[in-house]
């Protein structure tokens, strides 16, 4: 419990815009099911269920249960009801979805398999409410490669969705997120766009869209270097930057991808994996920080995590990022002024709802 209220603490003091009446729900994925934690009252309520892509929206969390294979929505008041107009359809072997920055818009894509065995998807978007819904892209994996769209983010503008033609099962051989070949579908028109530097990618690397900045680790290979490039590239200004990683022996992997809120810094991951799934699994990781202000580059963990470990936020004013065990279910603060790695709390940190 000493371990949670810290957890509380650390990231309640970033959050300035609430008032001592306003309810603050702090929710987690435990060993116990989904739990909501009141940060002012400390009352914990604990719903049992087993579930995956946990996406927090307003004052509710969105999550798939595995258990009955329904898109569900939970409150802190205990309530888990169906999702009203997104769920997987009878022939849908998986869905996925993606919430706008300002959580006014939804997209969703259902993933099947025709009758030649080739995948199919159909991507809708939605209001939050569920109005305004319409169908805005369809594909068809007509070259047998295993590849599903997959929705990535909203532009800044709720103009565009951001996607990936992504490698279907590609969760069984690594922990990150990692994409193929990203591209923009324009929402009033269906246009197919590859976003910059995806024509005939073949690298599955390390990738993110925050704040109309495409972020992207590419493969290095050269007679005298291995490794990984980080392409910055502004979408609204069109201005490309390469910068060049950390350079790792043997680390064969870039995943996880995070933006600073002030957009001054980047984290990146780099990883040495080996049997991934496996009995004989072994895994190192490596966070680095890139200063976009110099340029500078530092690793933070000088010794590498053999835990699986995944960034997934900031907190304490940029000073540190969250971490997250999925397999442990814990979460875990890295100071990269100091690189400290603390752990705060057992279950893994999901959101906070205002």
């Amino acid at each position: 419990m000493k371990r949670l209220f810290l957890l509380l603490f650390t990231l309640l003091i970033t959050i300035t815009s609430t008032t001592q009446a306003q309810t603050i729900w702090m929710v987690f994925y435990t060993d116990n099911g989904l739990a909501f934690i009141n940060t002012i009252t400390g009352e914990n309520v604990t719903l049992p269920l087993t579930g995956e892509r946990f996406t927090i929206v307003n004052n509710s969390v969105i999550y798939f249960d595995n258990q009955h294979g329904r898109v569900m929505i939970a409150y802190p008041d205990g309530r888990q009801v169906d999702h009203p107009f997104i769920q997987p359809a009878a022939e849908s072997r998986r869905i996925d979805w993606v919430i706008s920055d300002d959580e006014a818009w939804i997209a969703w894509t259902l993933t099947s398999t025709d009758t030649q065995g080739r995948l199919t998807t159909r991507t809708s978007i939605a209001e939050i409410n569920g109005s305004n819904q319409r169908v805005i892209f369809t594909e068809t994996d007509n070259t047998n490669s295993n590849l599903r769209a997959l929705p990535v983010a909203f532009s800044a503008d709720n103009q565009t969705l951001y996607m990936d033609s992504h490698p279907d099962g590609i969760g069984q051989f690594t922990p990150f997120s990692q994409y193929v070949g990203m591209f923009a579908v324009d929402l009033a028109t269906g246009a197919k766009t590859l976003l910059p530097g995806e024509e005939g990618s073949s690298c599955i690397c390390g990738g993110t869209i925050e704040q109309d900045l495409f972020l992207r680790l590419r493969l290095h290979l050269t007679t005298d270097s291995t490794g990984f490039d980080l392409y910055i590239y502004d979408l609204i200004g069109n201005v490309e930057t390469v910068i060049p990683t950390i350079r790792l022996t043997n680390y064969n992997t870039s995943g996880d991808v995070l933006l600073s809120p002030d957009g001054k810094q980047i984290i990146y991951t780099l990883a040495r994996i080996q049997n991934f799934g496996t009995a004989n699994q072994s895994l190192q990781t490596v966070f680095v920080l890139l200063d976009l202000v110099t340029n500078e580059q530092s690793r933070l963990n000088d010794t590498a995590l053999t835990s699986l470990m995944r960034p997934i936020g900031w907190t304490e004013n940029n000073t540190a990022i969250m971490l997250i065990d999925t397999l442990e279910r814990e979460t875990w603060k890295l100071n990269i002024e100091t690189g400290d790695l603390q752990h705060i709390t057992d279950g893994i940190y999901i959101g906070i709802l205002q």
